[in-house]
């Protein structure tokens, strides 16, 4: 494989915590405790006095009177009630200390966001929620309008000369988990809307909190929502239920302000999500801009990179092949007005981090029964010493070893009509077995079985799971390298490699980690 750099991560910039953490600051900063809780009053309450101390000892050995004992009381209701006043004036020093602070903390950060949404007045603006497997992601695009004064400008922008692009820097993103697709599990169509509405707030929110001084022009800012492998993995009319209640929701004006259109909420195919990859990648790069004018193939291109993309569910591979000699996943992918580039395209669907690791489970559990899966735990060479993990799929193991959704009756506990199973996967040794791992890693790629076909109607140009693939470019004055982001990005960052690391340096990072 020609070079492989994996120095840039797929989102440029990205939330370092969670909405749900967003949430509850904003709640925090608005809403305060009026009165102490319960349980301070309860801890409060069970501690003595100093005051109380010493009348109990006063009076320890001497019978009182009763007009002693009202009065000892009445001391002591007293001397509670002057710490609660205490402590109350305490408390409303801290909440109005803290209130402070908390406002002070709100004001800059809007007084950041403001800042960094300080948008000239020209320019114009396009929202992309990206809906991967594991979580959704909101991008604000900045775009200077492109703005066709005569015939010469017109023709300028047909013939490809005058295209608008985003700003690399004028993007903002969040991110929102779980995975749009979890949404699939919820049967009833109301509730199915209600809870992605909810789901999908906050990233609306912050949209318009962004984009606050022009509220008035959010009707001519279009929105886009692709989901990628996440729901590419479901059935068709799950895919069609969730993609459904989307768009219902974004078509409602006092839900979404911004301009929506049906076809902007969809499910895009591998291929797409490989090409935007590659058109990503090669735009960052300062490629595609210089070699978009005009109509016809791009055949003389300078310099082009290809792209690998891990998500959480797919694996995407894209790269120009310049002769265009592609017998199968051809994306043409046309800028302007008729300038296309051929690129090899292909997305692995089920070779993500998350469906590949599901897989592996799926893989050591087969044929087992309740009593090992379940009570004795099965062993994972791939977990990390001293560690176990619950483990549940609908995955099972059927004829040449293959993946299959039909349910083994035998690996099913009770009722459970939609065929999950589960385990427990454990390691009680001191670390992992980087060698039992690799293995059962390599199993995945059904390289003898299901590339024979391809081997033979191809003659040899195959990658993997009986997917055709031309000969991959080799580094030079016409190609680049192949850079590697998303999660091959996290886990060059977790092993602390360098950008340009080998595949040995992976081996050996890995096996050592």
């Amino acid at each position: 494989m020609a070079g492989m750099n994996v120095g840039m991560s797929k989102h440029a910039i990205e939330a370092k915590s969670s909405w749900k953490g967003y949430l509850q600051r904003r709640k925090e900063y608005t809403s305060f405790r009026d009165d102490i809780t319960e349980e301070e009053e309860a801890s409060d309450s069970g501690s003595d006095s100093e005051h109380e101390r010493h009348l109990k000892n006063k009076h320890e050995h001497k019978m009182e009177t009763r007009e002693e004992t009202i009065k000892r009381e009445r001391l002591i209701e007293k001397d509670k009630e002057l710490q609660y006043q205490k402590r109350f004036k305490k408390e409303i020093k801290m909440e109005k200390k803290q209130r402070k602070k908390a406002k002070r903390k709100r004001a800059k950060k809007e007084k950041q966001w403001r800042q960094f949404s300080n948008f000239d007045d020209s320019t114009w603006h396009g929202m992309m929620i990206d809906a991967g497997s594991t979580g959704s992601r909101l991008h604000v695009y900045e775009l200077k309008p492109r703005i066709l004064v005569n015939e010469h400008d017109v023709i300028e922008a047909v013939a490809g000369r005058k295209l608008t692009y985003p700003a690399a820097n004028s993007r903002w993103t969040e991110r929102l988990r779980p995975g749009l697709g979890s949404f699939s599990s919820i049967q009833d169509e109301k509730k199915l809307e209600e809870a992605i509405a909810e789901y999908l707030t906050p990233l609306l929110k912050f949209a318009e909190d962004i984009l606050h001084s022009k509220t008035n022009d959010f009707a001519e800012y279009p929105i886009f929502l692709k989901a990628t492998a996440g729901l590419r993995v479901l059935s068709a009319d799950d895919r069609t239920r969730v993609i459904g209640a989307v768009r219902t929701l974004f078509a409602n004006k006092t839900f979404c302000p911004f301009w929506f259109e049906e076809e902007h909420a969809r499910t895009i195919s591998g291929e797409e999500e490989a090409v935007y990859g590659w058109t990503g990648v090669n735009y960052l790069m300062g490629i595609l801009a210089n070699n978009t004018k005009g109509v016809g193939s791009v055949t003389n291109a300078r310099l082009t990179y290809g792209a690998l993309d891990m998500g959480g569910g797919s694996t995407q591979i894209s790269f120009y092949e310049p002769n265009g000699d592609i017998m199968s996943n051809l994306f043409k992918l046309q800028i302007g007005q008729g300038k296309h580039w051929n690129v090899y395209a292909h997305s692995f669907l089920h070779y993500g981090h998350v469906e590949a690791l599901e897989r592996v489970g799926v893989r050591l559990v087969h044929g087992m029964d309740v009593t090992k899966r379940l009570v004795d735990g099965v062993y994972n060479p791939c977990l990390p010493g001293k560690t176990k993990k619950e483990f549940r799929s609908n995955v099972f193991i059927g004829e040449n070893n293959i993946e299959t959704l039909t349910p083994n009756n035998g690996m099913i506990i009770g009722n459970d009509t939609h065929g999950f199973y589960s385990a427990t996967l454990k390691n009680n040794n001191e670390r992992g077995d980087y060698d039992e791992c690799a293995k059962l890693a390599r199993s995945l790629f059904n390289k003898t079985q299901e590339n024979a076909w391809c081997n033979f109607s191809h003659q040899g140009s195959c990658s993997f799971a009986g997917v055709y693939q031309p000969t991959l470019p080799i580094q030079g004055h016409d190609f680049g390298e192949f850079l590697a982001f998303s999660n091959f990005y996290h886990v060059w960052d977790f092993l602390k490699l360098p950008s340009r690391a080998s595949l040995n340096d992976l081996k050996n990072a890995s096996r050592y980690a």
